[in-house]
């Protein structure tokens, strides 16, 4: 997992000061495993009709597109075929090495442990501000990020992304609030705190 970049952690820091100020007990945690490397859960999760469906939805043949690819004349955008390749032929192998149910069941647990019901975490949604076109083309670079995502969807939580500021270069940094399951309640109670905090917090 890429570490965030100083932007997104000020976002994150505003975020959790503006809770802070309507009364929230806040809690700081290191990142475990099985968040860092939730890309690698994600694709074992995924079963024979998920891949069947993707390779009807894509209509592609991945050698095909690996060529096209590489010559310049792609059919399909690079983090697109990229997804394509990680959830139709990735998961194959994933599948027989690592247990996608139990690593979805580990994330809800840890949720319920770290929130409770009725608790939120606030946390980035990807590790920098805007990237530069053409970036996915990096795929180790594009795989470092997913789990910013990939963790929050792979335990099937609900999640909301609420604009905090801008950095230096004017590009809008964010922050995601994950809810426990069925919580939707929560992380929009949460989000509009934040909100109503920064527009009536200047230079915060």
């Amino acid at each position: 997992m890429r570490p965030a970049s100083a932007p997104i952690r000020k976002a994150v820091h505003i975020a959790i000061r503006a809770l802070a100020d309507y009364g929230a007990d806040v809690k700081n945690y290191s990142v475990p495993p099985r968040v860092r490397f939730s890309n690698v859960g994600w694709t074992a999760y995924v079963d024979n009709a998920a891949r069947r469906d993707m390779h009807e939805a894509f209509g592609i043949d991945a050698f095909d597109e690996l060529r096209n690819q590489r010559q310049g004349t792609p059919t399909v955008a690079y983090p697109a075929f990229e997804f394509y390749l990680g959830s139709s032929k990735l998961s194959l192998i994933m599948e027989k090495l690592f247990d996608g149910a139990y690593w979805r069941q580990s994330l809800q647990n840890m949720m319920r442990e770290l929130v409770g019901d009725g608790g939120v975490i606030v946390c980035p949604i990807f590790p920098t501000t805007a990237p530069k076109h053409g970036w996915q083309g990096r795929w180790l670079a594009a795989l470092s990020t997913v789990p910013y995502q990939a963790w929050v969807n792979l335990a099937g939580l609900p999640a909301l992304t609420i604009p905090i500021d801008k950095d230096k270069k004017g590009l809008p940094t964010a922050v995601q609030i994950v809810g426990s399951e069925g919580r939707e309640d929560m992380i929009l109670a949460a989000g509009l705190a934040i909100e109503q905090w920064v527009s009536n917090t200047p230079n915060n």
